[in-house]
C-alpha cells in the first residue's frame, strides 16, 4: 500500500495530501487546482509547468527537449508527466496560474444584463416567500471557458467571472475529449472536473455577491442559489447531464436530448458535487443538433438574429466555431471547429484574456514592435486579440508572407526569419520573452481558415453571395475588443463584404441570461431552436476547397 504524503501547493497555500506516485496533473484535477493544458497530458503543449520542491519521478526526455537545461535545473517540470514520490512543495508559477477567476473581455453583453435591458420582460416564475435561497445565477459553457452571472429576485446583476473549463485536460476540442472517452470511469472522471469547476464559480459569484448584498446567517454559495440556467454546446450539455456524449461524435452525429429542459437539482446525477440544493429549479438550453447547441440557440436568441428582415450573419469566435444566417426567414446554422487558438491557447506565449495578456500589437515604419497590455501591468502572454492584431500587423508591414511564414525582409534583434519578439525577458512578468512563431501562425491560419471556409459555404448553403450580406455579428469571448481592420486584413471575414460589422461580446451568455431571467425568452429559445437548420460542412465538396484556399494570407491586402 502506497504511503500518504503532504503537498504544499503555493501560492495558494493549500496542503493537500496524496498516495506516492501519484501524477501530479491528475492531483490538480481532483483537488481542483487548474493549470493550462492543451494536449490530452501528453506534453505536447508544455503549458503545464511547475517548479517542484519534493522528490519526484526522473525528468523524462520529452520534458527536456519541452523546458530546455535552464529551466530544468531551476526544477521546473510538467505536472502531466511528473509522479511525486516524497512531501515536499510544488509552486506554481505565474504563467501557469488559473486560479484568477477573472475575465477582462465581458463586452456589450455585460451592459444589457446590468442594465436589464432585454426584449422581454424579467419574469422568472420564481417564488420566494420565506426563502433563504436568494440568487438566480446563468452559466454559459464554453469549450474552453466558463462563464457564469448571479442575480437577486429582482433581475438584478450581482456579480460575474469566468474560468478555465476542465474538461479541456482531456483535449483542445470537443471530439479529441469523446473520443478519449476509453470508458465509464474516464466519463465520470470528466464530468465530475466540470461539476466541480462550476461549484467553484458559483462559490465565487456568491462571494462576490455578498459584498453587495451582505446578509449573515444565511446561506452564501451554491446552496443559496434557488434557479439556475446553462447552456453549452450540445457535447457539454449532456456532460453537464450525466449522458456520455460518445454516440454524438459518430454519424448521423444525433443528440440523445435536445429539449429544453426544467428540473429540480436532485434529479441532477451528483448535484451534491455543485452545491446545489435538492429543490433549486434547472433550466438547460435547447439544442438543435449534435453540433449544434445551447450556447448557439442562446446566441440568436440575444442577438435577435432570427428577427433580422435582412440578411445577417452572427459568428461565434470561439473553439467550435458556431455561425449562423438568416435569410428570409430560415435561420441556417454551422459549426467549423477552430480550436481555441483565438482564445489564446495552443500559441506557445499564449493565454487567456485576463490582466498580464497583451491584448493588441503593431508594428511602425522602423519595424519597432509596440504593444497594450490588459491592466497596464508587465505583460504575462500573448491573448487571441493580440495574436491576431499581431499577425495583422505583420501582414501590413511585409514580414509575413502568403504562406504564414515570417520571412522579414530585414533581420532586427526582435524579427527574424521563423519567429517575432513580441516583449523580451525584461519586459515579461515571467522573465522569459513574448514570440509569436511560425508554428503559432499556423495555428492561427487554421482558425481563421476555419471560420472563413465555414461563412462561405453557409452563405452558398442558403443561395447567398458575400455581398448580399447586410450586417455581420461579431461575438465571443472578445467580441468587443477586437476590431475590424485586423479581421479582414487575416482575412477571417470576407475582404470584399460591405456589411455593417458590430461586435456583440458573449451573446450566448446574454441568452442564457434571458432564459432565466424571462418566461417569454425561454418560450422564444424552444421556438428558435426548432426554426434553425443544420448546415453539415463535412457532406458539403466545396468546403475542403474553400479551406485550401482560406489558409492563405492575402499578404497585399490594405484594408
Amino acid at each position: 500500500m502506497n504511503d500518504s504524503i503532504k503537498l504544499l501547493i503555493n501560492p495558494l497555500k493549500r496542503e493537500i495530501s496524496l498516495t506516492a506516485k501519484s501524477n501530479l496533473l491528475e492531483v490538480f484535477l481532483a483537488e481542483g487546482v487548474n493549470i493550462p493544458v492543451l494536449c490530452n497530458k501528453n506534453a505536447s503543449c508544455g503549458k503545464c509547468r511547475v517548479v517542484v520542491k519534493a522528490e519526484a519521478s526522473p525528468v523524462t526526455e520529452i520534458e527536456a527537449l519541452s523546458l530546455g537545461e535552464t529551466l530544468i535545473s531551476e526544477g521546473y517540470r510538467l505536472a502531466c508527466k511528473t509522479e511525486i514520490l516524497g512531501s515536499g512543495e510544488v509552486f506554481i508559477p505565474v504563467e501557469s496560474r488559473e486560479d484568477l477567476l477573472e475575465s477582462a473581455y465581458f463586452g456589450n453583453e455585460l451592459t444589457a444584463i446590468r442594465n436589464k435591458d432585454f426584449p422581454y420582460p424579467v419574469k422568472h416564475g420564481i417564488d420566494h416567500a420565506g426563502s433563504d435561497r436568494k440568487y438566480l445565477a446563468a452559466v454559459d459553457m464554453g469549450t474552453t471557458t466558463l462563464t457564469g452571472y448571479l442575480f437577486d429576485y429582482g433581475g438584478n446583476f450581482l456579480s460575474n467571472c469566468s474560468c478555465f473549463n476542465p474538461t479541456i485536460l482531456y483535449g483542445c476540442d470537443i471530439i479529441t475529449r469523446i473520443t478519449n472517452l476509453k470508458n465509464s470511469d474516464d466519463f465520470q472522471k470528466l464530468r465530475n472536473s466540470l461539476l466541480a469547476e462550476i461549484k467553484r464559480l458559483l462559490n465565487t459569484l456568491c462571494f462576490r455577491a455578498k459584498g453587495i448584498d451582505a446578509d449573515d446567517g444565511q446561506p452564501t454559495g451554491p446552496d443559496s442559489i434557488c434557479k439556475i440556467a446553462v447552456c453549452g454546446n450540445t457535447i457539454m450539455q449532456h456532460i453537464f447531464m450525466g449522458i456520455n456524449p460518445v454516440e454524438i461524435g459518430l454519424f448521423p452525429y444525433r443528440p440523445v436530448v435536445k429539449d429544453l429542459l426544467h428540473m429540480n437539482a436532485i434529479e441532477l446525477k451528483d448535484f451534491h458535487i455543485i452545491g446545489l440544493s435538492g429543490d433549486a429549479e434547472v433550466v438547460i438550453a435547447p439544442s438543435v443538433s449534435g453540433f449544434i447547441g445551447g450556447d448557439a440557440v442562446c446566441g440568436v436568441l440575444a442577438t435577435g438574429l432570427h428577427k433580422s428582415s435582412e440578411p445577417c450573419l452572427l459568428i461565434d469566435l470561439g473553439t467550435n466555431g458556431e455561425m449562423a444566417l438568416n435569410y428570409r426567414g430560415k435561420i441556417f446554422a454551422a459549426s467549423a471547429s477552430a480550436g481555441p487558438a483565438f482564445e489564446g491557447y495552443q500559441i506557445g506565449s499564449g493565454m487567456r484574456a485576463t490582466i498580464g495578456a497583451i491584448d493588441f500589437v503593431r508594428i511602425d515604419d522602423e519595424s519597432n514592435i509596440h504593444y497594450s497590455v490588459i491592466g497596464g501591468v508587465n505583460p504575462k502572454g500573448l491573448c487571441g486579440t493580440g495574436a491576431i492584431s499581431a499577425v495583422s500587423s505583420m501582414i501590413k508591414a511585409g514580414i509575413l508572407n502568403e504562406k504564414g511564414h515570417i520571412i522579414p525582409p530585414l533581420m532586427t534583434g526582435r524579427i527574424r526569419k521563423g519567429s517575432m519578439v513580441i516583449a523580451t525577458e525584461n519586459e515579461t512578468s515571467t522573465g522569459r520573452t513574448i514570440v509569436l512563431t511560425d508554428k503559432d501562425i499556423e495555428l492561427i491560419q487554421q482558425a481563421k481558415a476555419a471560420f472563413a471556409s465555414g461563412i462561405t459555404c453557409l452563405l452558398h448553403a442558403a443561395g447567398l453571395e458575400t455581398e448580399h450580406l447586410k450586417k455581420i455579428l461579431i461575438a465571443g469571448a472578445f467580441g468587443s475588443s477586437m476590431d475590424m481592420e485586423s479581421l479582414k486584413t487575416i482575412g477571417l471575414i470576407p475582404y470584399k463584404t460591405d456589411a455593417e460589422i458590430v461586435f456583440v461580446g458573449n451573446a450566448a451568455g446574454a441568452g442564457i441570461v434571458m432564459t432565466l431571467l424571462c418566461e417569454d425568452a425561454e418560450r422564444e429559445a424552444i421556438e428558435v431552436a426548432g426554426a434553425m437548420q443544420t448546415v453539415e460542412f463535412a457532406f458539403m465538396k466545396e468546403f475542403e476547397d474553400e479551406f485550401m484556399e482560406a489558409l492563405f494570407f492575402r499578404t497585399n491586402a490594405i484594408c
